[in-house]
C-alpha cells in the first residue's frame, strides 16, 4: 500500500497569514510555479480570470521562437512586425496591468498597520475585485 501524501491548503493558509477571506473566484497563484513552494512570499491572490489570462499569455510566450533574439525580431526597422507578437505584447501588458493593483495590495498586507489595511480593502466582506479596483 502506498503512502498518502499530505496535502497542504495554501488557501487556507493565505486567508490565515493576512486574516482575510475570499471566494472561490479567487485563486491563490505560486509566482515560481512551484507548487510545493508554498513561502508566503511566493503566494499571490489573483481573480480566476486575471490568472487564466496570465497563464495564457505565458502559453502564447512559449509558443515563439526563443532561440532567436526577441529584441532582433521586434526591432521597429524592420518593415513588419509579425502580428502574434504585437498580439502577445498586448496580451501581456493587458496582464501585467490587471496584475498590478493584486500586487500592491500584497505589498499593502505586509506595510500597513492592519486596521488601516481593513479600512482600505474592506475586508470585513470577503476579498473580490471590486476590494482592490
Amino acid at each position: 500500500m502506498g503512502r498518502k501524501r499530505k496535502h497542504f491548503d495554501y488557501r487556507q493558509f493565505y486567508r490565515e497569514y493576512y486574516g482575510i477571506d475570499f471566494g472561490p473566484e479567487m485563486v491563490v497563484h505560486h509566482i515560481d510555479f512551484d507548487r510545493s513552494n508554498n513561502d508566503i512570499n511566493n503566494l499571490l491572490l489573483l481573480p480566476n480570470k486575471v490568472h487564466a489570462k496570465y497563464h495564457f499569455a505565458l502559453q502564447m510566450l512559449t509558443g515563439i521562437d526563443m532561440s532567436r533574439s526577441l529584441n532582433k525580431e521586434l526591432q521597429l526597422s524592420m518593415p513588419m512586425v509579425p502580428a502574434h507578437y504585437v498580439q502577445w505584447l498586448r496580451i501581456m501588458a493587458d496582464v501585467l496591468e490587471e496584475t498590478a493593483p493584486w500586487i500592491r495590495m500584497k505589498h499593502d498586507f505586509e506595510m500597513l498597520p492592519d486596521d488601516v489595511f481593513r479600512r482600505a480593502y474592506h475586508t470585513e466582506f470577503p476579498i473580490t475585485e471590486r476590494s482592490v479596483m
